[in-house]
């Protein structure tokens, strides 16, 4: 298993020199075209180099891109070989990680419970405040409504009261109706 992962190894360093020769090449084809395109129309040139640029941009782009990819895939796979070249290193790694990602979740759930505790505090507090400043803003409304009720009544009784008090004395000086006198 070593020595195909050495191989592996090798394959992929040989693919990344290839692709630099390849590199090479282009841009010594690269060189050679410019010489040829300054011998030919100044339009002609002008629009090619612009569409060889943006082309030239694309491609390189897109080849570092797979290079750096390339080189780090290359990195990741000797990690990996490295952890899992010792059975007791790789099992020592694996129980680790299992501890670590139980301490993990057993510190996020507890932080997560605390968290939602307090805000759950916080909540019924705000509410039970809302509540209560609602509750006295009604009781004052209602007091004040009612009192003005009852206020009204009691003028309208005692107008009627001074009304009819009124008519029964008119009444008797008179001694005929209200509406008469």
């Amino acid at each position: 298993q070593v020595q195909v992962r050495e191989r592996q190894v090798q394959v992929r360093e040989r693919q990344v020199q290839v692709r630099e020769r390849q590199v090479q090449e282009r841009d010594k084809y690269k060189r050679e075209r410019q010489v040829q395109e300054r011998e030919t129309s100044t339009r002609e040139r002008d629009k090619y180099k612009r569409e060889r640029q943006v082309q030239e941009r694309e491609t390189s782009t897109r080849e570092r891109e797979r290079e750096r990819s390339t080189r780090e895939r290359q990195v990741q796979e000797r990690d990996k070989y490295k952890r899992e070249t010792s059975t007791r290193e790789r099992d020592k790694y694996k129980r680790e990680r299992q501890v670590q990602e139980r301490e993990t979740s057993t510190r996020e759930r507890d932080k997560y419970k605390r968290e939602r505790q307090v805000q759950e505090r916080e909540t019924s507090t705000r509410e039970r405040d809302k509540y209560k400043r609602e509750r006295q803003v009604q009781e004052r409304e209602t007091s004040t409504r009612e009192r003005d009720k009852y206020k009204r009544e009691r003028q309208v009784q005692e107008g009627e009261l001074k009304e009819s008090i009124l008519c029964v004395w008119l009444m008797q000086i008179y001694g005929q109706p209200l509406g008469k006198v």
